[in-house]
């Protein structure tokens, strides 16, 4: 029987109302005969609430002790539409990440999958029910509970989807598809009907909030078809797979980090300030953040970072205190359909410099160029480069 794996968004569950449509759509995909795995996000701004009461009682959370608190959201979620479909005559039951059999290292704050025993999955979907899981964590060797990190729903989704060889996967938000830039920050941005694992891969390292980029990670190396569209309508939404890339210098997408800090080592060598960076960050209970970008600079190495808000904070605060941080900046990112070309870079830079907005850095890879700016040219900066986007509708 075809497996299908749907993982929706807290947006989606967040409230009862929207769990019980959300109860209705898998029901009605139930009685097509198909096998159904659902993984669960935290109801609406639940992790949001629990990691700010937390920094309300602790400048530094305990890292254990925040795995556990953050991890029942999701569990929440889980049994609320469990409940939900055995109330509609739909068997189901929810695991939450240990119950799913899904064993992750130590870290409590930001775990890497390890491997998936499955078998209560598979017993349960033998036995016709509906499988939901708690998405976002797991559970280390040691028997602690742990977390994947700011969008580990997404993570679980296509881990579960490529150890079980599903159909499928299905990302499933409150908006129609993947566009052309964030659709609350430029009304212009579109939507983009079809894209490569490694178009997706770039805009997601690059800040596109639409899957956590391990995720992506996971669908591209495994070969997993991936669909990212809307929970509660018909929209076509965005089909993400294999694709041949066309040599087009065109700007697709762009994509932002609005928090990036520069903060300068006085080590020689990268591999010594990244150590270095790593112990004292775990000194204080701070996990570490997403690396973007490192430069030699005068006096040793300067290293451009971004993390979660509620991490980015105390990572500021701390290196700020002992002069190690230069300063606050943000990124933009045009992603291409394919190779980047020498005549964007010109196009780009004209384009930003007739604005007025300053380059600090540029990176240029293989499909895509990023700037870093100072974040209150962010804005302007995104709109004026959304003049050259084209929405590629078909590969």
């Amino acid at each position: 029987m075809e497996l299908i794996v749907q993982k929706f968004g807290g947006a989606t569950l967040s409230d009862l109302g929207k769990i019980k449509l959300v109860a209705n759509r898998i029901h009605e995909l139930k009685q097509t005969q198909k096998n159904i795995i659902v993984i669960v996000s935290a109801m609406g701004k639940t992790t949001d609430s629990l990691i700010w009461q937390s920094y309300d009682l602790s400048q530094h959370p305990d890292p254990r002790e925040l795995g556990v608190l953050l991890s029942t959201g999701e569990i929440i979620s889980a049994s609320l539409l469990a409940i939900a479909l055995n109330n509609l005559g739909c068997p189901a039951i929810s695991f939450n990440g240990a119950q799913a059999g899904i064993i992750t290292d130590e870290n409590h704050l930001n775990a890497t999958i390890q491997f998936i025993e499955s078998v209560r999955i598979e017993d349960s979907l033998q036995s016709g029910k509906v499988v939901i899981l708690a998405g976002f964590q797991g559970v280390g060797t040691s028997g602690d509970v742990t977390t994947l990190g700011r969008g580990g729903s997404d993570t679980t989704a296509l881990a579960i989807a490529a150890h079980l060889q599903a159909e499928r996967c299905e990302i499933l938000k409150d908006f129609p598809a993947i566009y052309s830039a964030d659709p609350q920050l430029i009304k212009e941005a579109e939507p983009i009907t079809n894209l490569s694992y490694d178009q997706l891969l770039d805009m997601t390292f690059w800040g596109a909030k639409v899957l956590q980029y391990r995720s992506v990670e996971i669908a591209k190396k495994y070969n997993v078809p991936l669909y990212v569209g809307p929970a509660h309508t018909n929209q076509i939404g965005t089909i993400v797979e294999d694709t041949k890339m066309i040599e087009d210098a065109k700007v697709m997408c762009l994509n932002s980090h609005a928090h990036v800090l520069r903060v300068h080592s006085s080590l020689e060598t990268l591999s010594e300030s990244i150590e270095w960076l790593k112990s004292f960050l775990k000194t204080k209970n701070i996990p570490f953040p997403q690396l973007l970008h490192t430069e030699r600079a005068e006096g040793g190495i300067d290293l451009f970072m971004t993390a979660p808000v509620e991490s980015l904070g105390p990572i500021a605060s701390e290196l700020g205190n002992q002069s190690y941080l230069n300063e606050s900046l943000c990124s933009v990112t045009a992603t291409c359909q394919g190779s980047t070309k020498p005549e964007l870079l010109e196009k780009m830079i004209d384009m930003l410099e007739t604005k007025g907005i300053k380059i600090i850095y540029m990176i240029v890879s293989a499909m895509s160029v990023t700037i870093f700016i100072k974040p209150v040219y962010r804005m302007q900066a995104i709109e004026t480069l959304h003049q050259l986007i084209r929405v590629p509708k078909i590969f």
